[in-house]
């Protein structure tokens, strides 16, 4: 009896060595901290987008406000928050900049996102529409988004 005891113990613990000397971590590729874990351990940090304009005209129409949707393939859309009501240069501004709109990926899923854009001359209904897909960066911690261009 106590052999097999022995035995179970012995495999038990080796089992669980194991299992305890796999690197954990984040093992998603797209993420900002992904260190070729083999066990994820939900640390995944992904990286953020930011909405903004570079000028106040679209086709020489002068815009009045930005309304930025979103949503993952399958999923309803909804509007980010923030208030695109700032001109930036793409080396002028951060994720944090103030006048922006931001998405912030929780995992690796692309993002669909469509901009609605009212002019002066017409406030109550969107002159153009402009839309993309993006997905976050293993590389880039803030991915910028000008509308304008």
């Amino acid at each position: 009896m106590w052999n097999k005891t022995m035995l179970f113990l012995c495999f038990w613990m080796l089992i669980s060595l194991q299992y305890a000397c796999k690197k954990k971590g984040c093992t998603d590729e797209l993420a900002l901290n992904h260190n070729m874990a083999e066990i994820d351990d939900g640390s995944c940090q992904f990286s953020r987008s930011v909405f903004y304009k570079s000028a106040d005209n679209f086709n020489g129409d002068a815009i009045s406000r930005i309304e930025i949707y979103g949503n993952h393939p399958k999923e309803t859309s909804r509007l980010l928050s923030g208030s695109i009501d700032r001109i930036y240069a793409a080396g002028e501004l951060n994720c944090s900049s103030p006048g922006t709109a931001t998405y912030d990926f929780e995992d690796s899923r692309k993002f669909e996102w469509n901009a609605l854009i009212f002019t002066a001359a017409n406030d109550s209904v969107a002159t153009y529409v402009k839309s993309g897909v993006i997905e976050p960066s293993s590389s880039i911690e803030c991915i910028r988004i000008d509308i304008i261009k």
